[in-house]
């Protein structure tokens, strides 16, 4: 269950980075708004990893 977890939050992470590429080429999206989306999915997919790898195992 926790990988499910896990591999949720990557692809959460992805499409928030990509939709924010998307929209950032059709709109005129100010620099903050583009690093705060790109920040939230890098760090969404940094945090999923590191759950991972500190996770004890069971």
């Amino acid at each position: 269950m926790k990988k499910g977890k896990n591999l949720l939050l990557i692809v959460i992470g992805l499409l928030i980075i990509s939709s924010s590429q998307i929209a950032g080429h059709y709109l005129k999206m100010p620099d903050l708004v583009s690093g705060i989306l790109m920040g939230a999915g890098i760090g969404l997919m940094i945090f999923s990893l590191l759950r991972q790898k500190l996770r004890p195992n069971c």
